[in-house]
């Protein structure tokens, strides 16, 4: 399942206003390039000139912001449609923003399904929505039933889709997704990096359902804690 949404833009324009302020320090070579439209509202892009090392700095600046831990379902108006999806949606990781180009393209992220973390038998969704002005892209497989996936372990994202030699072309599918829109999906999309030409910063919210009577929180995605690690925890 995935549904592009229209959202509400007050709390992802606090946020770039959060993210200028933080990378204020930076700015002999800054990460984004700041902007006011023809409304005057504050928009972002990426830097194209950023290298591998400012782009583990910056990362690791916008993700600590308080804007960015506040950011809900509700503040972007899409709360009816994620509890319709849900009965009773948990925080699964800590919200997180993500930038893709040039300079970290070598670790775009592979085939996988986000429930391959989430845990068996629990029901998740993904909101997925760019922070850049530019919007955001995702590489979706749809209708993949008769196709023989098989899950690898990969040293740096856990696990990802091993499709061997097969012809993946007639599932595939790129999404765009513009500025002021969110693409929600579940834990069982396959999906890929698939960035613009520009670049982009996209935030990634997710929240899977509470069960009463099986409770455990599935992964905690700390800036400092690969998911894959937490997973092995969990697994002694």
């Amino acid at each position: 399942m995935y549904k592009i949404l229209d959202i509400n833009l007050e709390w992802i324009e606090k946020l770039i206003l959060e993210i200028q302020k933080s990378t204020f320090s930076m700015i002999n070579n800054p990460p984004f390039l700041f902007y006011k439209n023809s409304k005057g509202e504050m928009r972002l892009t990426i830097n194209s000139n950023l290298n591998i090392e400012q782009l583990g700095k910056t990362f690791n600046i916008i993700n600590s912001g308080i804007i960015l831990s506040q950011i809900t379902p509700e503040c972007l108006k899409i709360d009816d449609f994620i509890s319709f999806q849900i009965t009773n949606p948990l925080l699964w990781t800590y919200p997180q923003l993500r930038i893709d180009c040039d300079a970290n393209k070598s670790f775009s992220a592979p085939w996988h399904k986000d429930g391959w973390i989430l845990g068996e038998n629990l029901k998740g969704i993904v909101v997925w929505l760019p922070v850049s002005a530019d919007g955001g892209s995702l590489q979706l497989l749809e209708n993949t039933n008769d196709l023989e996936c098989k899950v690898i372990k990969n040293n740096y994202w856990g696990l990802e889709a091993d499709f061997k030699d097969q012809d993946l072309n007639p599932y595939l599918k790129n999404v765009h997704v513009k500025y002021g829109q969110a693409l929600v999906f579940d834990e069982n999309l396959l999906h890929q990096s698939f960035p613009i030409r520009e670049g982009q910063l996209t935030l990634q919210l997710r929240y899977f359902n509470l069960h009463e009577n099986n409770f455990y929180r599935p992964a905690v995605q700390k800036i400092t804690e690969p998911v894959i690690e937490f997973q092995k925890l969990l697994s002694e």
